[in-house]
């Protein structure tokens, strides 16, 4: 496959099956997609890793039986952008309090780190409900 310089447009959409089962291929499309783009291996690690870690979220906890998590992943200008569309439950993880990362671990309360690393490691991370849709997007901007 041709390598695309960073300045080259990919828009690519997929909808997976929201269970933990899916998360391989999940990893794939991701990183197949964004493979194509001439950039920084770093920022590849980094975007796989926030893709697993939200589709993960949403596999474990949007639904209550079968759903479906539709991900589009933009890439224009030296800007990623990864959506990620789901019908489950109304949830706003940005919402919820900052995990505390300065005591013991073993006292910390279970969840929240994932989104976390992901909000500080993003430009930008956003959520809305659209009708009956939980959207989450996160953007990362490369130099």
């Amino acid at each position: 496959m041709e390598s695309l310089g960073f300045t080259e447009q990919v828009n690519e959409k997929r909808s997976f099956k929201a269970s933990i089962d899916s998360i391989s291929d999940v990893y794939e499309f991701v990183s197949k997609t964004l493979s194509r783009i001439d950039m920084d291996k770093k920022y590849l690690t980094l975007m796989e890793t926030a893709a697993d870690e939200i589709f993960s979220n949403i596999a474990k906890y949007a639904y209550d039986g079968y759903g479906e998590v539709t991900i589009e992943l933009k890439v224009a200008r030296g800007r990623i952008e990864i959506s990620f569309t789901d019908s489950g439950i109304p949830f706003d993880p940005l919402a919820a309090a900052p995990p505390d990362i300065s005591s013991n671990p073993d006292d910390q309360r279970i969840g929240g780190l994932g989104i976390f690393i992901v909000k500080s490691t993003m430009d930008s991370v956003t959520y809305k409900r659209d009708g009956d849709r939980n959207v989450l997007a996160l953007v990362k901007t490369i130099s």
